[in-house]
C-alpha cells in the first residue's frame, strides 16, 4: 500500500517565517525559516485560523508559503 503524499510548501517571504510554537503571533519563535526554505505539514494536525502545522513541530502563517 502507498503512503499518502506529505504536502510540501516552500516558504515565499524574503526577509524569513517564524516558526511558532502554538498557532498565534504572541507564540514563542521556535525558529526563522529561511527564504526558498521547505516544509512538510504535519496532516496529523489540524490548521488553525491560517496556521499550518508543521513536521517536526511548530506552526507557521499558510498565507507566506507557496
Amino acid at each position: 500500500m502507498a503512503r499518502p503524499k506529505i504536502p510540501t510548501y516552500t516558504v515565499a517571504v524574503e526577509r524569513g517565517l517564524n516558526l511558532r510554537a502554538e498557532p498565534s503571533k504572541d507564540a514563542p519563535v521556535l525558529a526563522i525559516l529561511e527564504y526558498g526554505e521547505k516544509v512538510k505539514a504535519d496532516t496529523e494536525r489540524e490548521s488553525v485560523n491560517g496556521w499550518l502545522p508543521v513536521l517536526g513541530g511548530g506552526y507557521v502563517m499558510i498565507e507566506y508559503l507557496k
